[in-house]
């Protein structure tokens, strides 16, 4: 793969990240829908068969997740190879040839708005029971979501027993706008 290759990857990980978020969505609601249908039908081979489908969804939704996982870290390592370019000018002409630069609004969507990176990652933090409180992982989604600078004062990295589940007490966003000459 050659440099312009591995770096024209990154326009389209989010349209990609998005699909994989719609599968994501669409299979939980399929099973969702299967275990109303199974709750009311007398136990035997037909509920079975329904517990297996179930599983096989789940395991398809994990599958989603890892590359979800994946996607998000190759387009922060894009980001990292190209803020490690030493010369502003060149570094300035990698981020507008290929990293699309969104206006505030769009920023703010993609990170506060309905299914922007702090839905995704409490979502994310939820979703496993002993999953330890991964501010890094927050601060990832904010990146790869459009933030330029990242102060994250809370969460704090918490491991969590086998039998716990994390759970949003208090949700407090702020942020401030960045002149263009500042990234």
């Amino acid at each position: 793969m050659t440099v312009k290759e591995y770096l024209g990857q990154y326009r389209y990980l989010n349209a990609r990240i998005d699909a994989k978020l719609e599968q994501i969505m669409r299979l939980r609601a399929l099973v969702e829908r299967r275990t109303a249908v199974m709750s009311d039908m007398p136990k035997g081979k037909q509920q079975k068969d329904w517990t297996d489908v179930s599983v096989k969804i789940i395991m398809a939704e994990r599958e989603l997740d890892a590359e979800i996982d994946r996607l998000l870290a190759l387009k922060t390592e894009i980001e990292v190879v190209i803020a490690a370019v030493l010369d502003d000018i060149f570094r300035t002409l990698l981020e507008q040839r290929y990293v699309p630069f969104a206006d505030e609004a769009q920023s703010v969507e993609a990170i506060e708005g309905p299914g922007g990176a702090i839905d995704r990652y409490l979502e994310w933090q939820m979703s496993r029971i002993g999953r330890a409180i991964n501010p890094d992982y927050l601060l990832m989604l904010l990146v790869t979501s459009g933030a330029l600078k990242v102060d994250i004062t809370s969460p704090v990295h918490v491991d969590l027993s086998n039998i716990e589940v994390a759970k949003l007490k208090v949700k407090n966003v702020s942020h401030q706008t960045i002149n263009i000459d500042e990234r």
